[in-house]
């Protein structure tokens, strides 16, 4: 174990519309595709930089089930972390309709399935699905979903310093894009909400690792991970509540 979770999505759209999402997939207005080559050269260069040891790896979306290649990131996952956790989130809406194929993957790759128990989906009908199969099932959630509404500062006035120290993201939500980790899903994923409602909260480089770069080792992404960022200025941990889960209705309100 290195201490090291994270997450990557291979899809960014979603077949269900959840309100107040950190990936904001209701601003994703048409299908969007992780190229499974994309996927292998950022596993391949993490796996020489862990050693292939993680504690685990999360394969999600969006709804990574509507990937047409999804077997094909399972395969991948497995082959460059071996000997660790590899687990598929979805919301399992779709599982009844996967082939064969699939089911095969995930029971020869020992691929865990962890659902949250999202409205739309028939959750017994999943069990004995898992059960069936002989393909591992960890619910991520109560029956009645409830969600976290994170707000932004869509002004970057706040103290990133303080919104740091009270994030309970940091370090434990980290995520994959273009060859860059980033400590939290909201930076990584923060062009999806600026294209949908014209904003423009700034990525900034520092706001990520580039895992491409020369020299980085292990060390380093522990330190990183840890880090106060500049994107933190946007964010309003302090007005982080739970609320119950609900259908987007696409408004900025529901992040700010």
């Amino acid at each position: 174990m290195t201490g090291v979770q994270f997450e990557i999505s291979i899809t960014e759209h979603c077949n269900l519309n959840c309100a107040y999402c950190t990936h904001f997939a209701p601003c994703v207005t048409e299908p969007e595709f992780l190229p499974v080559g994309s996927f292998r050269k950022d596993m391949k260069r993490f796996s020489e930089i862990t050693g292939g040891r993680i504690d685990y790896l999360k394969i999600m979306g969006g709804e990574p089930l509507l990937h047409p290649e999804v077997t094909e990131f399972l395969i991948a996952g497995r082959e460059y972390f071996p000997q660790d956790a590899v687990d598929l989130y979805t919301n399992g809406i779709l599982l009844k309709d996967m082939p064969d194929t699939f089911w095969d993957v995930c029971r020869r790759k020992d691929i865990r399935l962890v659902i949250a128990r999202y409205p739309g989906a028939d959750h017994g009908q999943i069990e004995r699905l898992c059960a069936a199969n002989g393909v591992a099932l960890r619910w991520a959630s109560e029956p009645v979903k409830v969600m976290i509404r994170y707000k932004f500062d869509l002004t970057g006035q706040q103290d990133g310093a303080y919104q740091h120290r009270i994030c309970n993201q940091c370090g434990t939500n980290l995520q994959f894009r273009d060859g860059k980790l980033y400590p939290c899903c909201r930076p990584a994923n923060i062009k999806h909400f600026n294209r949908y409602f014209g904003t423009k909260l700034k990525v900034a480089d520092a706001d990520g690792l580039d895992i491409h770069a020369p020299g980085v080792t292990l060390d380093a992404v522990k330190e990183f991970i840890y880090k106060q960022i500049p994107f933190c200025r946007y964010c309003r941990n302090d007005a982080a509540e739970s609320v119950p889960w609900k259908p987007s209705e696409r408004n900025i309100e529901e992040w700010t």
